[in-house]
C-alpha cells in the first residue's frame, strides 16, 4: 500500500494515462483491503459462534443429565405418595359411603312405632356427614399439598404427577356431590 502512494505521488508528474492507471491500481487495493477486513471479521465471528454453540450444547448435555438424574429421584417420590394420598381418597369415598347407608332408613315411609329409629338415623348420619365432610377435606389439603410439591419435579414427571393427582381430585370432588345432598337433610 505504501508502495502504491510513493508510486501514486510519483505518478502525479507522469503522462495522463499512467496517473490514471495509478488512481486505479489505488482503489481496487483499497477494496481489497476492505474486502479482507470483511472477510477477517466473518471469521473471527464465525469461530465466536462456533465456541458459544459449543458452549450451549455443552450446558444443554448438563442440564438433560441432570434431569435424567433428578426424574429418578422423582419418579420415587411420586410412587412413596401416591399410596397415601390414594388411602386418603378412599377413606374419604368410604366415609361418604358410611353417610348413605346410615341415611338408608330415612328413606322408608315414616310411622310413629318407628319414630326412635327414625331419630337415631337421623343423629347417624348428622355424625356420619361431618366425618365424610373432614376425610374429603383432609384428602383435598394432602392433595393439594403434594400438586405443590410436585410442581417442582422435572417435566415429565411432573405432568405424570399431576394427572395422577388431578384424577384423585376428581374422585373427591364425586365424593363430594354424593354427600352433599345429606348436608342439606
Amino acid at each position: 500500500q505504501r508502495l502504491i502512494a510513493v508510486e501514486g505521488l510519483a505518478a502525479q508528474k507522469a503522462p495522463a494515462a499512467l496517473k490514471a492507471e495509478m488512481m486505479a491500481l489505488g482503489q481496487r487495493m483499497r477494496k481489497t483491503q476492505a474486502q479482507v477486513k470483511e472477510e477477517l471479521g466473518r471469521l473471527r465471528n464465525s469461530k465466536q459462534i462456533k465456541q458459544q454453540q459449543a458452549l450451549d450444547e455443552e450446558r444443554r448435555a448438563e442440564l438433560e443429565a441432570r434431569e435424567r438424574e433428578l426424574e429418578g429421584a422423582h419418579s420415587k417420590q411420586l410412587e412413596e405418595m401416591m399410596p397415601a394420598a390414594m388411602e386418603k381418597v378412599d377413606a374419604a369415598e368410604d366415609e361418604v359411603e358410611k353417610v348413605a347407608i346410615a341415611a338408608a332408613p330415612l328413606t322408608i315411609e315414616t310411622a310413629d312405632d318407628l319414630r326412635p329409629v327414625m331419630l337415631q338415623a337421623i343423629k347417624e348420619t348428622e355424625q356420619r356427614v361431618r366425618s365424610a365432610q373432614a376425610a374429603v377435606g383432609e384428602a383435598r389439603r394432602y392433595i393439594s399439598g403434594k400438586l405443590s410439591q410436585v410442581g417442582r419435579f422435572v417435566s415429565s414427571t411432573r405432568k405424570q404427577a399431576v394427572e395422577e393427582f388431578t384424577a384423585l381430585q376428581n374422585k373427591l370432588n364425586d365424593a363430594q356431590a354424593k354427600l352433599t345432598p345429606y348436608k342439606r337433610s
